[in-house]
């Protein structure tokens, strides 16, 4: 492996820890009016773009290292698992930072059912609730507290200097509606700049 290939993979392990835990978008309501709710600095490089979940706004540091360290916003349906962000905002939150082993738990709870073997079914048991606590680990690193008024934020620090990733999950609500924030950034400047960016929420477009 090159020297400079060694230097780059602790990033690109931080960032595949990003993708993993924002990953977890949930359905977006609306059109493009989600895009300008926030007032965007100059300076700044912001997009409005269409996802399979329907549109969202991308707010990225010019300075910033990797594709990942960026802001995104986007409102929320009351639905599904997205009910939570209505009915228990801080459930909500936790769930938008676990890793979502849902799939494979359910397969191995099948698996146990098939069992005719009880020492396998124990065992499968036994793994199935090991996923689940793992799907739960990366919590272990993350602090519930309030920003703004309506805001509710879940703020997580993984690793040290100089090999950090920050990663913020917001909650914001607006009256009946709901719109989830997503910050990602690999050092406390660049999170710092993107949180007051979505410090700049006007809860209605202009």
């Amino acid at each position: 492996m090159s020297t400079g290939l060694r230097r780059r993979v602790p990033t690109l392990v931080m960032m595949l820890l990003a993708a993993l835990l924002t990953g977890r978008a949930g359905e977006a309501a609306g059109g493009d009016g989600v895009c300008r709710l926030l007032t965007v600095p100059p300076g700044f490089l912001a997009r409005c773009e269409r996802s399979s979940l329907g549109m969202r706004l991308v707010v990225r540091d010019p300075g910033a290292a990797h594709p990942l360290e960026r802001l995104t916003l986007r409102e929320l349906e009351r639905r599904g698992d997205d009910l939570l962000a209505w009915t228990d905002p801080r459930r909500w939150l936790e769930r938008q930072l676990m890793l979502d082993t849902r799939g494979l738990a359910r397969a191995l709870d099948r698996l146990r059912r098939e069992a005719g073997d009880p020492t396998v079914a124990t065992l499968l048991r036994g793994l199935a609730r090991l996923l689940e606590r793992l799907g739960g680990l990366a919590l272990g690193a993350c602090d519930h507290r309030r920003s703004l008024v309506g805001q509710r934020v879940l703020s997580c620090r993984f690793g040290r200097d100089p090999l950090e990733l920050f990663v913020q999950v917001r909650l914001i609500e607006a009256g009946d509606r709901r719109f989830a924030v997503n910050i990602t950034a690999l050092d406390h400047r660049r999170l710092r700049r993107l949180e007051a960016v979505a410090n700049g929420f006007r809860g209605t477009a202009s």
